[in-house]
């Protein structure tokens, strides 16, 4: 699950935080290639199976070991999906106001780490960091120059990055 976590300077009290989320989810996604959102698939999913399973206990009372077997295989079945869903998702958490002084004042300022598995290049980063940039020049009025964005791949462990 990509997940942008933004901490500011900026008081975000009477802000209407919705737009940043919007926008910095669309961003997130569109850059990286993951959807902004994901309809679950887990509850139809668990409903086949478990209707499957139930059939199956009426049909055969003599099947106890198949059904603790198939509990244990919808178990795994739903755990794989899980994982798949919120590789998927974007998650944006706004923080504010923080204590950040950028360039030895506490003019409006922001600090952002993102955190992904996979899907983060140079060209990635740089679209990042453009983007983000603006959407937070628009919405908060923190000037591009005062933002700071950490990158994390989880799957580029050992790799060190040279942007």
């Amino acid at each position: 699950m990509p997940c942008l976590y933004i901490s500011t300077n900026v008081n975000l009290d009477g802000v209407d935080k919705d737009p940043i989320f919007s926008e910095a989810t669309k961003a997130v996604a569109t850059i990286i290639g993951r959807p902004q959102h994901v309809k679950s698939v887990i509850p139809s999913t668990f409903f086949i199976h478990f209707s499957c399973l139930w059939t199956y206990m009426l049909e055969s009372c003599s099947g106890l070991n198949f059904v603790a077997y198939k509990c244990i295989s919808l178990s795994l079945s739903l755990s794989r999906q899980c994982s798949l869903l919120a590789s998927r998702l974007v998650m944006v958490i706004l923080k504010g106001p923080v204590a950040i002084s950028f360039n030895g004042n506490k003019e409006p300022a922001a600090y952002a780490e993102m955190v992904s598995m996979g899907g983060i290049t140079k060209q990635v980063k740089r679209d990042l960091i453009a983007t983000l940039g603006k959407i937070l020049e628009a919405k908060l009025s923190i000037p591009r120059t005062r933002f700071f964005l950490k990158v994390y791949d989880t799957t580029a462990a050992g790799n060190s990055s040279k942007l």
